[in-house]
């Protein structure tokens, strides 16, 4: 199932534990018509305290690396298109950092 930009929402396939200690991997299913994604990643301790993530290409995954092993974080993902369009923010997904 495939979301458009034009749905206002975009739909996480996975976050997952790298090989690496201290990172997670955010991966979204890719939205038709989406120049670039913004990934937000927040400890579940401070659930409103983002950290924003640009990635302007068309690749619908982020590996966030620097994360303290054992903390609980809350990641986020949405799609902008050109002309300024921006869907809603994904529903959150939450995951211990190893």
């Amino acid at each position: 199932m495939r979301f458009l930009l034009v749905e206002r929402r975009v739909l996480f396939r996975a976050v997952r534990f790298p090989a690496i200690s201290g990172q997670l991997k955010g991966l979204c299913v890719p939205v038709d018509g989406a120049v670039g994604y913004q990934w937000r990643i927040a400890t579940s301790t401070a659930p409103t305290n983002f950290t924003l993530i640009e990635i302007p290409t068309t690749s619908a995954s982020t590996t966030f690396d620097k994360l303290t092993p054992g903390v609980n974080y809350i990641v986020q993902v949405c799609a902008f298109g050109s002309g300024n369009i921006v869907s809603d923010w994904s529903d959150p997904a939450m995951l211990m950092c190893v």
